[in-house]
């Protein structure tokens, strides 16, 4: 049984648990293999799952900035539908948009306007595009000028207001023949007013007056084109000085300290309009001592000229107020005005030039505004010199000047109330007593008349009356020569030959300071005669 046994187990096969043992790692290894293809195939489907989200998510998000693009751009009507999806998809072409855009501009404004007007101004601008081209021979700009005028002639009046097309007619202004730019003046005159500065707006200061922010750039353009202009020598228009003298008082410090220093050579014909002088004026009160003494350079050749101007002479006057150096202001001017006395006294302003240099800031003789106008720009200036000292050596130049003339031409500085003032200036400075008495002997001459007035005589003239009231008002207090005695030293030669018209001079007798002896002497000589004066004060 043993045996058998052993055979039986020598018959089976052998080590089957070792064939177990590799059935079960070949069972393993197949199992991992398994595992790993699964794994495989799973992340190459999560791969491909992931690469073709990302592919649609992109497709996605272009299809979205197309459609905004599309929408923002084309579409901006309501009248015209929406794309489809598949339009979307599409990119945009920029350049047959910026063509529909042009296309309407263009349908907008022919809508706005009539055709013919369209096509008018669109033919203008393209002729003065050619016009102002660099490059352009004489004879074609000026056979285009010709062809523009004609298109335009008869309706400068309805374009000029508009902002295209006057910029077409500036071009012809500049280019054009003399004919034509006085035919486009003749049809803009009855507009010129319409045309010019805004009413808000009379001033450089008024440009910028709502937005401070733009002061800096238009001052700065306003530079550039005065210093353009100025270099061309073209500085005799009213207009360039009215925007000489807004800009000078507008300008900062160094700007303006630039001006006056190129403006110090062109001073006399800067002189020749309003604006003009009173920049011309800022220039003296704000000039440093060597832009002064330029100017000065500059007017001793003209002040006979400038003196008898209905402007010039205001830039005397503040000369007169603002330069320290008086021994060269008597130099250049008041020695000239002192040997041509006559002649600047002649004249209306020359005589106030002569008053000013006399008797400075005189409310008879000038306007409180013009003495405030002078004195606040003397204030501005430069001078360091006391008035007071200025204004005496200044006047010691030429007030005894004319109390020699007055001694031997005494009608002449009476000959008129407005010279007459003058003459009571100088009275109520200083006198002299031949000064006095060539006065009374033009007061007591029988037949002294007028320039003006012919027709009476001069002392029943009311000017003259006011004038000789005001003169004979200065002996009050006067200790010495008055002027009542040198009158009664002439009434007696010829009393019979003035009693007709002494109470005339007598008439305003309550402010004719005279002693009380010489006013009875007078009535006492006219009773003798048997006269009725009329009026006793």
């Amino acid at each position: 049984m043993q045996k058998v046994k052993r055979k039986a187990s020598d018959e089976a096969p052998p080590s089957t648990k070792k064939k177990v043992k590799l059935n079960k790692a070949d069972s393993v290894t197949s199992k991992n293999n398994e595992i790993k293809h699964s794994n495989k195939t799973e992340a190459g489907n999560f791969s491909k799952e992931n690469t073709n989200k990302k592919a649609l998510d992109k497709k996605k998000f272009k299809d979205k900035i197309n459609m905004k693009i599309k929408g923002a751009s084309i579409y901006k009507d309501k009248n015209v539908k929406t794309p489809s999806s598949q339009d979307v998809s599409e990119k945009p072409k920029w350049s047959e948009m910026k063509k529909q855009k042009k296309e309407l501009r263009l349908v907008r404004r022919k809508a706005k306007a009539t055709t013919s007007v369209f096509e008018m101004s669109h033919k203008a601008r393209l002729l003065a595009a050619q016009i102002q081209r660099k490059v352009v021979k004489q004879d074609f700009r000026e056979k285009a000028c010709k062809e523009l005028h004609g298109l335009l002639k008869g309706q400068y009046k309805q374009i000029a207001l508009t902002h295209d097309l006057s910029r077409v007619i500036q071009v012809l202004l500049k280019y054009s023949d003399l004919d034509i730019r006085n035919e486009i003046t003749h049809e803009l005159l009855e507009i010129m007013e319409q045309m010019s500065k805004d009413d808000n707006v009379k001033t450089l200061g008024d440009a910028y007056k709502g937005s401070p922010e733009m002061r800096g750039a238009i001052l700065s353009a306003c530079k550039a084109n005065i210093q353009r202009i100025l270099d061309k020598n073209l500085h005799d228009s009213e207009l360039l000085h009215s925007v000489l003298y807004d800009f000078i008082r507008e300008c900062g410090p160094e700007d303006r300290a630039e001006l006056i220093t190129t403006l110090s050579s062109l001073i006399v014909p800067l002189s020749n309009s309003l604006p003009g002088v009173n920049a011309a004026s800022i220039c003296v009160w704000q000039g440093t001592n060597k832009d002064k003494k330029t100017i000065l350079k500059v007017v001793k050749e003209h002040v006979k000229p400038l003196s008898t101007h209905k402007t010039g002479y205001r830039l005397l006057l503040a000369i007169f107020d603002s330069v320290d150096d008086t021994v060269l202001v008597k130099k250049t001017i008041v020695s000239v005005l002192a040997n041509n006395l006559k002649d600047v006294a002649k004249d209306h302003w020359g005589k106030m030039t002569l008053h000013w240099l006399v008797k400075p800031n005189d409310t008879a003789a000038f306007h409180p505004n013009f003495i405030k106008f002078l004195k606040d720009g003397a204030k501005s200036g430069t001078s360091k010199k006391d008035s007071d000292i200025r204004i005496s050596e200044l006047r010691d130049g030429i007030i005894s000047s004319i109390l020699e003339d007055i001694q031997t031409d005494a009608e002449f500085w009476l000959k008129d109330p407005t010279i007459a003032l003058l003459t009571m200036a100088v009275l109520s400075i200083q006198t002299t007593t031949e000064a006095l008495k060539s006065i009374s002997k033009a007061i007591c001459r029988p037949d002294w008349r007028l320039e003006n007035n012919k027709n009476i005589l001069a002392v029943e003239d009311a000017g003259m009356h006011m004038c000789l009231k005001k003169i004979a008002l200065l002996d009050k207090g006067r200790s010495g020569d008055t002027l009542g005695k040198a009158i009664i030293d002439n009434l007696n030669d010829e009393t019979w030959q003035i009693i007709s018209r002494l109470p005339a001079l007598i008439r305003y007798g309550r402010e004719f300071v005279m002693d009380p002896i010489e006013v009875i002497a007078i009535y006492e000589a006219l009773e003798e005669e048997s006269v009725n004066i009329g009026f006793i004060p």
